[in-house]
């Protein structure tokens, strides 16, 4: 269980994070709660205007792809990377390009000293977006830097489609972790074990809400409709177990049944995976 308890953290940033991760998870359902009282175990008690009125109980969670919010290598290399990619997207969205990619950088020792290096040269930067826009009535290309340049240093080559999105560096994982099938089960049933002693003050959902953060840039979960997560395990006091991948931004239904509820690709919301009431508040319904 040892893996497990590091990839089983709550935000302890406040409740104001907390508040954040709430609102985007019951914006990505179409849900708009009447009222939201903070509390601790469960961290909230939301209110619906349905008729009658339905109280939800939340626990959120979240999960590290990187297993720990502080600490690790790759958490730092991420950070480092979204650094520079959300600055890089923004100068090519004021140029109005729309471009994504991914950047191929050389065999190094240490990445996260190269994304810092880049990050403290902003001549890395200004050669990225100048490549980038001498190329951009070309794509979809791949194109290497100018030899001696600051970025040839860091950069092989960088690779560019046309469509805006996200800029990828091809060291950093993507895929599926190895080990969730083990991790997701073990948050659940930790979580489950302390949900016994929870004041759920009369709520007649009690939820989950796991958040697959990973700092907004790692693919932290791929799921498909074939795959029995929670087969088995026990879920506690909780009727309903939900996962907000925050980099591929949807949310699945995890228990009592798989449903992929929400998909920001596709744009569809799935209204069974909510209980019958919730349905009459919902926003937007599956075509």
């Amino acid at each position: 269980m040892e893996r497990t308890e590091k990839l089983l953290r709550t935000t302890r940033s406040g409740k104001l994070a907390e508040l954040a991760f709430l609102n985007g998870f019951f914006e990505r359902l179409a849900l708009t709660p009447k009222a939201i009282e903070q509390r601790e175990s469960p961290d909230f008690l939301v209110t619906f205007a349905t008729d009658p009125e339905i109280v939800v109980g939340c626990e959120l969670t979240l999960y590290f792809a990187d297993y720990d919010i502080r600490g690790s290598a790759g958490a730092h290399a991420v950070a480092a990377w979204k650094k520079f990619s959300s600055e890089l997207d923004r100068q090519l969205r004021e140029r109005g390009l729309a471009v994504e990619g991914t950047f191929w950088f050389r065999e190094m020792g240490s990445h996260h000293e190269a994304l810092l290096a880049m990050n403290r040269e902003h001549t890395c930067l200004d050669e990225a977006v100048a490549l980038i826009e001498s190329h951009h009535q070309e794509l979809p290309v791949r194109v290497q830097p100018q030899a001696g340049s600051m970025l040839s240093a860091f950069v092989e080559s960088i690779a560019m489609a046309p469509e805006a999105g996200h800029w990828w560096a091809s060291h950093l994982q993507s895929g599926r972790l190895d080990g969730m099938t083990e991790a997701l089960p073990g948050i659940v049933a930790a979580k489950a074990e302390s949900s016994l002693k929870y004041d759920w003050a009369g709520a007649e959902e009690r939820w989950l809400v796991i958040v697959a953060d990973a700092l907004q840039l790692e693919t932290t979960c791929i799921l498909d409709d074939n795959d029995c997560w929670l087969s088995g395990v026990d879920t506690g006091t909780f009727n309903r177990v939900w996962l907000w991948d925050g980099f591929l931004e949807q949310v699945w239904l995890l228990h009592p049944e798989l449903i992929l509820a929400s998909d920001e690709e596709t744009k569809k919301i799935r209204a069974r995976a909510l209980p019958e009431r919730l349905r009459q508040v919902l926003q937007c319904r599956e075509k």
